[in-house]
């Protein structure tokens, strides 16, 4: 809105921000990727700003409330010089998941850049309640401590369920048969009256059967990046509230967690279901049934997030998860049947993978 108005009202209109040193606030606990925490709105604490911050560097003034004007500003070349650098601010909204909310680097900008102007209070307050009778607020960091407890907690749980039950079910797996990968199954694709669906099917699979794995692997990271990119591009947010890069160390950092996290959920999400499932069919390969139901339900509790800004709206998101479950069970059936140690082919693609998405965010900040 801010930003519309700027481009209808130019200079007369003045854009106004505000930040803190230290102090309480009300927010809603919220997850990294935006889900809400809780039934209710919840007091947070923030001890202090970053060192080097806009709130640290106003809190040296020993000003508890101030106001400064960046145009009056511009005459000390020394204030000119840290409101023309990128500085951390406090940029709490609606929703507030801790810690990594208050320091990470999506809040670090060039506040000249973004504001006419800047109100400073040293130390904020909680709002208060309009009704007198409805108690206080809970305490928003223990009940974010408390939530990641719990899903690690439930992690847990669930990953030793199905690790134990692909275990018992282990005796019903067999290798393959033959060195193709069928992926309707082998009776159904030797067929001659099938029809045009199954036709396509047979002849894609037939292409990716006859490839070498380099190739394929290229392609799959070509379908993923372009994918990603396009949803990026389509929920701009996105960019912001999943991956965001910084300089140095953070975009190492940023990298690894990426990574190891999108190891994990493929590992947990599909590709052990997708093993129980087939195990516990009793069939003897992986086949596109299996894949298939394991893609929609598992891409609906990957995208379990979205829900709460209505299904309609992230739609979009939802059918690419489901596309994505659909190239990661295709791929570790078919590296499966060629004996290419799927798991570490597959790791492989996800590092490079994550490197082309972050250079294309870069890349589409900077536009």
């Amino acid at each position: 809105m801010g930003e519309n108005l700027k481009d209808i009202y130019n200079e007369d209109y003045y854009s106004l921000g505000f930040d803190f040193y230290q102090g309480n606030f009300v927010s809603w606990p919220a997850t990294f990727y935006g889900t809400r925490i809780g039934s209710s709105l919840a007091n947070f604490h923030i001890s202090s700003s970053p060192v080097g911050s806009y709130g640290d560097e106003m809190n040296k003034t020993g000003i508890s409330i101030g106001f400064l004007d960046f145009k009056n500003a511009e005459k000390d070349k020394i204030l000119l010089d840290f409101l023309s650098s990128k500085v951390h601010v406090n940029h709490i909204g609606a929703t507030y998941f801790g810690k990594w909310h208050n320091v990470n680097p999506m809040n670090k900008i060039v506040v000249r850049d973004r504001f006419d102007g800047m109100i400073f209070v040293q130390s904020t307050t909680e709002a208060k309640r309009a009704e007198p009778h409805i108690d206080g607020l809970p305490d928003g960091n223990k009940l974010l401590i408390q939530y990641y407890i719990l899903m690690a907690i439930i992690a847990i749980i669930v990953f030793v369920i199905l690790y134990k039950l692909y275990k018992k079910s282990a005796s019903n797996l067999t290798k393959k048969s033959s060195g193709r990968f069928h992926i309707l199954g082998k009776d159904v694709e030797e067929k001659t009256d099938i029809n045009i669906i199954q036709k396509l099917i047979i002849n894609t699979n037939n292409y990716f059967n006859s490839i070498s794995t380099f190739k394929y692997c290229a392609i799959v990271l070509f379908i993923m990046t372009i994918l990603t990119m396009t949803s990026i591009t389509v929920n701009s947010l996105d960019i912001f509230n999943r991956i965001y890069v910084d300089t140095g160390i953070s975009a190492i950092i940023y990298l690894i967690l990426f990574i190891l996290i999108g190891i994990g959920e493929i590992f947990l999400l599909y590709i052990l279901p997708l093993n129980i499932i087939k195990a516990l069919s009793k069939e003897k390969a992986i086949y596109l049934k299996h894949i298939l139901i394991v893609s929609i339900i598992m891409a609906l509790i990957n995208s379990q997030h979205y829900f709460s800004s209505g299904i309609l709206l992230y739609s979009f998101n939802i059918l690419i998860n489901i596309i994505y479950g659909l190239i990661y069970g295709y791929t570790y059936g078919l590296l499966y049947y060629k004996g290419k140690k799927p798991l570490i082919m597959i790791s492989i693609i996800l590092v490079i993978y994550n490197i082309l998405i972050m250079l294309g965010v870069v890349s589409i900040s900077k536009i």
